[in-house]
């Protein structure tokens, strides 16, 4: 028995050298003429390091500043990824860039990783070009025409990422920070990273479908520089791609008016894409943007916008779906819009989206049939507003173009100066809507109110319904055709069958009233007050699987995956959660075969579940 586990011991061993390669270091304190396989015999150059490793290596590169590098990384396979990776003292010792902060601390600082300057950003060219199957982590880029970008590329990972001052100032156009080109199948994943003062685009996402992209901010504020004004924050033009937990904001009055987080056709069709829990601030080319007649279909859940133009359908955007999500403080909450760019002269300024469980917080227009400029009069139709809450505002409508069966369908509209500006007829259908404390009289409908909607506590933007409001069981009866979210805002089963009144009816709101809420639990409705953690799926997997949890109240969860030997190969999350159902996707394309365990922490909850990856 001693003899064979000698003999297991050592095939796994050489197993994992084949798999992962070689090791190599850089340092600015190194010599190219080194072997570059310790800390102490560095290679200087990076770019010397990706001109000899091979597939499957590993490069750490040390902080310090590194000049004039234009970096092409060679292509893993898919068993072994090529890693280069920052560090400061000891490789792994940055887990994240947290020390980089906009409001206190945004400098960039090249003793805490690696800093690559272009030194002039009209001629730097690109800094560093990724390839399929790659992972750059930990590093800062600045003063480049283009930051880190990948042609034809799939599978691999960009993360803890700084990039900044980006473009020719000279030029009307041009620069990208981050971008994605070129694959049907791309499965890469963009993830922890900052820009700051990109020119052209911040992110763009071209024709390379499926990719994920979390926790990424990005800020412009050069107002001294109109060619470096951020244009696109988030250009999407491609499919299936999940946007999640980003930021991003203009800063002050800049030259180019900011396209947020934008889907844009441009003579493609585009759907399938997801935004979730996103934020975008003073965007006046649209916070949320669906663009063109080709761009259908595509979600945006929790997402909020906050100034200037919140959500904007432009050019014959269509059957697109929005979800819980919250427009304060804007010009315009959602502005449908025709400018003439569609490439077939489409007939609409944008139709048949679905605004669902929606805030609409204090805008100068809440629904705006904008002219821009008084050109080109397509109608926007066919709209809907379903179970929304629009509490403060100077027009309900801003009608300066055609527009035709728009609907309101179980909302509460309070606090509203004017039913409506601009000199096109409105034509709004309204059915099961409550008008409260408004500047204007209530419209012809179906089945409307007149009532104090009772909200919990507004002024703390608590739009629950009290146990005596006159919304509850007050929306339509006939749900035929609204396809309905199943959920409220709060995830609570939208029709509910047993109210105190036990009556099945959907309420007026965001917010399905019950004096004891519930959840869905799988196919059940039950009471939860504990965490509870499912097993993945599928298991054994190849090469993800979902790991799906429910949180009882607002808590800090982290999800980590570990090797049978203990190590650390994955942090899946770490993020504050709303109390709800959740899950994660887990991705072993660059791990070898074998067993994985991974634990699940929330306060006092902690366990481990193992799963097996076979390949």
């Amino acid at each position: 028995m001693r003899i064979i586990k000698t003999i297991t011991i050592i095939t796994v061993i050489q197993i994992f050298s084949m798999v992962y390669g070689a090791t190599y270091y850089v340092a600015t304190t190194g010599n190219d003429s080194n072997d570059g396989l310790s800390e102490s015999s560095a290679w200087e150059t990076i770019k010397y390091a990706t001109k000899h490793i091979s597939a499957g290596d590993t490069v750490y590169v040390k902080a310090g500043t590194y000049s004039g590098e234009n970096l092409k990384i060679p292509s893993g396979t898919s068993n072994s990824s090529t890693l280069f990776e920052g560090y400061k003292n000891i490789p792994g010792d940055v887990a994240n860039i947290d020390w980089w902060d906009y409001e206190t601390n945004r400098d960039l600082d090249s003793t805490k990783m690696p800093l690559l300057d272009g030194g002039n950003r009209a001629t730097a060219g690109t800094a560093i070009q990724t390839s399929s199957y790659t992972i750059l982590r930990n590093f800062q880029v600045t003063n480049y025409t283009d930051g880190v970008n990948t042609w034809s590329g799939s599978y691999y990972t960009i993360e803890n990422i700084i990039v900044t001052n980006i473009g020719d100032i000279n030029d009307s156009y041009s620069g990208t920070a981050i971008g994605i080109y070129y694959s049907s199948n791309g499965h890469n994943t963009i993830r922890n990273c900052v820009v700051l003062n990109s020119a052209a685009e911040a992110l763009m996402v071209y024709k390379n479908d499926n990719n994920l992209l979390e926790n990424v901010k990005v800020y412009c504020d050069d107002a001294q520089n109109t060619y470096a004004n951020t244009d696109y924050y988030f250009e999407i033009e491609s499919n299936d791609n999940t946007i999640r937990n980003c930021y991003i904001e203009r800063v002050g009055n800049l030259e180019h008016v900011g396209h947020g987080f934008c889907i844009k056709g441009d003579g493609y069709s585009y759907s399938g894409n997801l935004f979730e829990n996103c934020v975008a601030r003073n965007l006046e080319g649209g916070g949320f943007v669906v663009r063109h007649h080709g761009v259908t279909n595509n979600v945006f859940k929790n997402c909020t916008a906050y100034g200037a133009v919140g959500f904007l359908v432009r050019d014959g955007a269509n059957h697109n779906k929005f979800y819980n999500c919250k427009a304060v403080d804007c010009n315009s909450a959602v502005r449908f819009m025709y400018t003439g760019e569609d490439d077939s002269n489409p007939d609409y300024a944008g139709n048949n989206n679905d605004f669902y469980n929606c805030i609409f917080q204090n805008s100068k227009y809440v629904i705006d049939f904008n002219s821009y400029n008084g050109y080109y009069n397509k109608s926007a139709d066919n709209n809907r507003f379903i179970n929304t809450v629009i509490d403060g505002g100077t027009n309900l409508f801003q009608c300066s173009r055609t527009n035709n069966n728009n609907e309101i369908i179980n909302s509460i509209i309070t606090n509203v100066t004017n039913l409506k500006s601009g000199s096109y007829n409105l034509d709004a259908v309204y059915t099961n809507c409550d008008f409260w404390d408004n500047g204007f009289s209530t419209p012809t409908g179906s089945d409307l109110l007149e009532a104090d909607p009772l909200f919990v506590d507004t002024s703390n933007g608590d739009y629950n319904l009290s146990a005596t409001s006159p919304c509850i069981d007050a929306g339509t009866s006939d749900t035929t055709g609204l396809s309905l979210p199943e959920y409220d805002a709060a995830g609570n089963v939208r029709i509910v069958d047993g109210n105190d009144d036990n009556v099945a009816v959907i309420d007026m709101g965001i917010y399905e009233y019950n004096s004891s809420p519930v959840s869905i639990v799988e196919s059940s409705i039950a009471m939860r007050d504990k965490f509870i953690l499912h097993n993945n799926y599928p298991n054994p997997f190849n090469p993800s699987t979902t790991i799906r949890f429910f949180v009882p109240y607002n808590e800090t969860v982290t999800i980590t995956v570990y090797n049978i030997l203990g190590q650390k190969v994955a942090e899946l999350l770490n993020d504050k959660l709303a109390a709800g159902d959740h899950k994660v996707v887990f991705n072993a394309f660059n791990l070898p075969s074998g067993i994985y365990l991974y634990k699940v922490s929330a306060g006092n909850f902690k366990l481990f579940k193992r799963m097996l990856l076979v390949k």
